[in-house]
């Protein structure tokens, strides 16, 4: 098993994916009565394995189950490595016969037409998340580990990053001129591949949003509490429920988000692929080629009705308008208590004309 030393070889939630996968290859052994104990043979642990692959794909599971089990037994047993053969090829087959499914970027016209009915359905945080995710290229678990501490200004003259609170009044005539002046910025604390690492916001629309919602919050909640405060299940419910509303295909998931950020600036020209590369936090070019080598088709493929993406035109004219508008129907209390699941925003609001 895995040493305290070896255990800091990965992330936290690396080593917690690999133990429920552990758990749940465990559960298919003791079914089957395959002894896994400490004193397991590789022999014994490899065919297991081939075994639970088989009958995994036979029950039109993914691809990313044995991956994720593969190394769960190569982090959890390290004496296996280069000792698992037959589970080797197995896996090799598996990617072969079910190719990885690719989560398909979306349009810009989507984005907006998927955040605004998700601010005013499930909540102003929860549709400038979706803002957020695609702007700053956000993994959907470094979105929601954001705290207000996380928020902050960048002066332009080069000055000392300072808190939105500590620097300018809630008016909504300062949040639009720290906008222009400076550079709101969000920390991922700790991302999959780097820590600390800080991502200025590009679109003014977004940055002036995230700094109204933490004025708001910003008081309410403790400084190092949850910024969104809504958990991963709740966020992702929302946004499968607003893209089955739109008949989206089931392959496009919150991780979509960033892969539709990092396609839409390179593809606009906005950014080369160093600075893709370097804002989405990627380690490899390899990984970032086969992002944007896909993108572009997977975007085309995508059949959306053009009712859809004309309301989503519409709407990207008047995002902080209609962000405003649902803010503004809603009392602070409500928005201060948005972990709460049952919270839904009036959709009294219209769109723009």
């Amino acid at each position: 098993m895995a040493t305290r030393l070896g255990r800091s070889s990965v992330q936290g939630a690396t080593h917690s994916g690999y133990a429920r996968s552990m758990e749940k290859f465990r559960k298919y052994c003791s079914k089957q009565q395959i002894n896994l104990g400490d004193d397991c043979s590789a022999s014994v642990m490899d065919h297991a394995l081939a075994a639970y692959f088989e009958d995994s794909f036979d029950r039109g599971k993914g691809v990313s189950l044995a991956t994720s089990t593969l190394c769960a037994v190569l982090y959890f047993y390290p004496r296996f490595h280069n000792r698992l053969g037959i589970a080797h090829q197995a896996w090799r087959g598996w990617k072969k016969r079910r190719p990885t499914t690719h989560h398909p970027p979306i349009s810009w016209e989507l984005v907006v037409l998927i955040a605004c009915t998700m601010c005013r359905d499930y909540g102003f945080h929860v549709g400038l998340l979706v803002l957020l995710s695609v702007d700053c290229y956000l993994r959907p678990r470094e979105a929601l580990a954001l705290s207000c501490d996380d928020i902050f200004i960048l002066r332009r003259d080069g000055g000392t990053a300072v808190s939105p609170s500590s620097s300018h009044s809630a008016a909504h005539a300062a949040t639009a001129a720290v906008v222009h002046e400076d550079r709101v910025a969000v920390r991922i604390r700790k991302g999959k591949t780097d820590e600390n690492a800080t991502l200025c916001i590009n679109n003014a629309d977004v940055a002036r949003l995230v700094l109204m919602y933490y004025r708001v919050q910003h008081g309410s909640r403790r400084s190092s509490t949850s910024f969104f405060g809504v958990s991963y299940y709740r966020y992702r419910k929302c946004f499968r429920a607003v893209c089955d509303s739109m008949q989206l295909p089931a392959s496009v998931v919150l991780h979509s988000l960033r892969h539709s950020g990092a396609t839409m600036d390179y593809f606009r020209h906005q950014f080369d692929f160093a600075r893709v590369k370097e804002r989405g936090r990627w380690r490899k070019d390899k990984t970032v080629r086969i992002y944007l080598g896909v993108a572009e088709s997977l975007m085309n493929d995508l059949r959306v009705q053009q009712q859809f993406v004309h309301s989503g035109a519409k709407l990207a004219q008047h995002i902080a308008f209609f962000f405003e508008q649902v803010l503004s129907s809603t009392s602070s209390s409500l928005l201060s208590s948005s972990q709460s699941s049952s919270s839904t925003l009036s959709q009294s609001s219209s769109y723009p004309s």
